[in-house]
């Protein structure tokens, strides 16, 4: 099994992993590795020994790899994913009708973001040709644009925020004349919940008969559902749903317990909701050696929706079933805000902000005063080019208040150039700034007290 080292982790992150993966062998380029040993105190060996007989094949029971997420204790946990899960991904790919087919794919999700063993191994498996990127060209939109258009590139799999710099990104280049055409045909989005902003509907308008393909998996289970959207991107809904389960993977919706049933709740449905637990071949073997984590997460012995006892894994996550059996993500139960006795998804009041003229991003959060209270707070990123009327705390409260209740309203605006993002590109909620920035020079927009 192999364990991806980030070397833009901090050094307390990287030694953890190490330690708790007791890897036998680090391998990696000559001057990565030298970056590696004058940060850590003791590095395994950097050669592997040479087998004595052909390499072996995988079997069942053995580890592909370990990925380390977050843990909620400050120290890193190791999700060991086995080799079943991924055998049955890769063979779903090459089953698949347009994810099937050859293609020139772009591997741009770094090594500790599960999506590169999608991107590697479907590209392999169905004859394709990795295009492979340097970090400057993932880091800025315009290089990684650029590159697209030469090398080519027909597949791409990117998290939400990189597809909407990415959009913004073709839009100005198209701005230019002789710009080479994006040869896209598939783009697939995953890691957090995907938004048809307005810069992405532009861009698949640009794209002949491309389609964009939402897939959502935790880095437990990786890929489990899958949902396509194609033809005109003008009729695309804002927040697509999240699809229906591979053929390999069972789902089953759990009631979420609300202790307070009697308070306002910003959704209802008359569709299933509640928290999407996820079992058949598609789980990982658990969090290395951390029986505990495993414990509370990956549930053995549970009886499912036709009593079975079985294992599942409990993600945490809000999703609602239509009678056809697809689903919609709602958010994470852990992320729903607590204002003033009112429950708050914060999408709701990110979709709507997104949807006014003068905004590009915007993200929802709730930090704690001094005094205990919770403020609703609105972290925006300003529109180019948009009007300075647009550009008010005033104009976007009214926009809100026509749209949403008013518990819903934020109380305070932070403006940034650019939403923080984590180094596999999703939002990175505990990098948003505490402060409130100072209001652009041109006085547009203003910090209320």
């Amino acid at each position: 099994a192999y364990v991806p080292l980030d070397l833009g982790y901090p050094t307390d992150r990287l030694q953890a992993m190490l330690d708790d993966a007791q890897v036998r062998a680090v391998v990696g380029e000559p001057e990565a590795l030298e970056t590696l040993q004058s940060r850590l105190d003791a590095l395994p060996s950097l050669a592997s020994p040479r087998p004595a007989g052909p390499a072996p094949h995988a079997a069942d029971g053995d580890l592909v790899y370990v990925l380390f997420t977050s843990g909620s204790t400050g120290r890193p946990k190791g999700v060991a994913m086995g080799l079943a899960p991924l055998a049955h991904l890769t063979a779903w790919h090459v089953t698949h009708p347009r994810l099937g087919q050859a293609a020139r794919t772009l591997q741009f999700a770094p090594l500790s973001f599960d999506v590169h063993f999608q991107e590697i191994f479907s590209t392999l498996a169905t004859g394709g040709t990795l295009v492979l990127p340097d970090d400057a060209d993932r880091r800025d939109p315009a290089r990684l644009r650029a590159l697209l258009a030469l090398e080519r590139v027909q597949r791409l799999y990117l998290p939400y925020v990189a597809l909407q710099m990415l959009a913004q990104a073709d839009a100005d280049a198209h701005t230019h004349a002789g710009v080479l055409p994006l040869s896209l045909q598939d783009v697939v989005s995953a890691g957090e919940q995907l938004q048809v902003t307005p810069d992405i509907r532009a861009l698949f308008g640009r794209l002949s008969g491309a389609v964009l393909h939402n897939h959502y998996g935790p880095t437990e289970t990786h890929v489990v559902t899958a949902f396509e959207l194609q033809g005109d991107a003008g009729a695309w809904p804002q927040i697509p749903a999240i699809g229906t389960a591979l053929p390999h993977v069972r789902v089953w919706l759990r009631p979420v317990q609300d202790d307070d049933a009697a308070e306002p709740h910003t959704a209802a449905s008359e569709l299933a909701q509640g928290e999407l637990m996820l079992g058949g071949d598609t789980l990982a073997e658990g969090y290395l050696g951390r029986l505990d984590l495993t414990a509370e997460r990956f549930l053995d012995h549970l009886p499912g929706p036709d009593g079975v006892p079985a294992r599942w894994y409990a993600t945490g996550d809000l999703v609602r079933q239509a009678p056809d059996g697809t689903l919609t993500y709602l958010g994470r139960a852990d992320q729903q805000l607590k204002v003033d006795g009112f429950r708050i998804e914060p999408g709701d009041i990110e979709l709507a902000l997104m949807a006014h003229p003068g905004i590009q991003d915007a993200v929802v959060t709730a930090p704690t005063d001094p005094d205990g209270s919770r403020v609703l707070t609105a972290h925006v990123v300003l529109r180019p080019g948009s009007a300075p009327a647009d550009q008010t705390v005033t104009a976007w409260r009214a926009w809100l208040r026509d749209r949403l209740p008013e518990y819903m309203v934020p109380v305070r605006f932070a403006v940034l150039d650019k939403l923080p993002t984590t180094p596999s590109g999703k939002i990175d909620r505990r990098g948003l700034p505490s402060a409130m920035p100072a209001a652009p020079a041109s006085g547009s927009v203003g910090m209320p007290s």
